[in-house]
């Protein structure tokens, strides 16, 4: 019963001057005030500059993510490029020891030089003309 004086009751008001207080706060924190550009007649114009902010960041999203997937494609580039590097200098070394195996046909690295028939040693000569 209100006004009785137990805890209770003191509580119930309480609880329920709590309640009307924060209704009016929310309502107050609700309400729109307007801005002077917009008391001047220029709210068009604020709403056009929104809309612009909003294309910025969707046009600024757009760019991180071409960004970064350069970033991962160059990333995947210089990985490539260290297989490339490792499979020249195999490539090389593989030349190297058969262009030594021709100079000198007791290579020790178990490969057999073919005997060239250019009297110099330096491999096999090809040309375009004919030996008849």
């Amino acid at each position: 019963m209100p006004g009785c004086g137990c805890i209770g009751c003191a509580l119930a008001g309480l609880t329920d001057r709590v309640i009307a207080r924060r209704v009016l706060l929310e309502r107050i924190h609700a309400m729109e005030i307007k801005r002077p550009i917009e008391l001047a007649g220029l709210k068009s114009r604020l709403l056009r500059a929104q809309q612009q902010e909003a294309k910025i960041a969707d046009t600024g999203k757009r760019y991180d993510k071409v960004l970064d997937s350069i970033d991962e494609l160059t990333a995947a580039h210089v990985v490539h490029v260290g297989h490339l590097e490792h499979h020249a200098g195999d490539l090389a070394a593989a030349i190297e020891r058969m262009v030594g195996s021709n100079r000198n046909p007791n290579a020790s690295d178990g490969q057999s030089g073919q005997q060239s028939g250019s009297e110099d040693g330096h491999g096999q000569i090809i040309t375009s003309e004919t030996i008849k």
